[in-house]
C-alpha cells in the first residue's frame, strides 16, 4: 500500500492496476475554488485524481499502488492513466498563480511520492507554459514518445492524447523545493 501519511482519506475509484512504463508525477487544477467541490466532481464525473491538494489539506483518493482515471484515454492512443502516472489535483486555476501555502503542501507531496516510487525530479517535456492573458497559451509539448519512456513530472498540457492546458501558471521552482 502506499498511502501519503499526511492525507486525509476521502475515496475515490481507481483505474485498476497499471500497465506499465516509468513513474510519474501529473499535476493538474481543479478549475475551481474549493477541494469539497472538486470532489463533488469527481464523483459526478468518475474521474477521480490519487489526491487533491488545496490551501491547509492533502487529500489522498487512491493509493498510489493503483491507477486513478483523471487522464483522458483515447482510444488507440497512448496508454495515460494506466501509465504509472500519480495523478494531483491542485485547487485552484490554471490561468492564475498558485499560492505559497499550496505549492509548500504539493511539495512535500510531492517529494514523498518522488522517494516512494522513484521519480525523477525533471520535467521531461519542458515546465507547464504559464498563461497568456488569462487563456491557454498553446505550445504544449505532448511528445508521446517521452512518455512513454521517461519518468519524471508533467502536467495535464503534457499528456499525449489530452487537450487541457493545465496547472498553466505555477511556481515550478516552488513546486520542486
Amino acid at each position: 500500500m502506499a498511502l501519503y501519511p499526511d492525507a486525509i482519506w476521502h475515496a475515490g475509484v481507481s483505474a485498476g492496476h497499471y500497465s506499465g512504463g516509468p513513474w510519474r508525477i501529473v499535476w493538474h487544477t481543479t478549475e475551481g475554488h474549493s477541494a469539497t467541490g472538486a470532489m463533488h466532481t469527481f464523483t459526478v464525473k468518475k474521474d477521480w485524481p490519487h489526491f487533491t491538494v488545496d490551501e491547509n489539506h492533502v487529500y489522498q483518493h487512491i493509493d498510489t499502488s493503483f491507477a486513478a482515471r483523471a487522464l483522458k484515454h483515447p482510444a488507440g492512443g497512448v496508454e495515460t492513466n494506466r501509465m504509472h502516472a500519480v495523478q494531483i489535483e491542485l485547487v485552484g486555476q490554471a490561468a492564475h498563480p498558485k499560492p505559497p501555502a499550496l505549492l509548500a503542501r504539493a511539495a512535500k507531496l510531492a517529494r514523498w511520492i518522488e522517494s516512494t516510487h522513484g521519480i525523477p525530479k525533471l520535467w521531461p517535456n519542458g515546465y507547464p507554459p504559464p498563461a497568456a492573458g488569462g487563456h491557454d497559451p498553446g505550445r504544449h509539448n505532448r511528445n508521446a514518445a517521452v512518455w512513454k519512456t521517461t519518468g519524471g513530472h508533467y502536467g495535464h498540457c503534457h499528456v499525449p492524447g489530452n487537450i487541457h492546458w493545465d496547472p498553466g501558471t505555477i511556481d515550478v521552482l516552488a513546486l520542486m523545493s
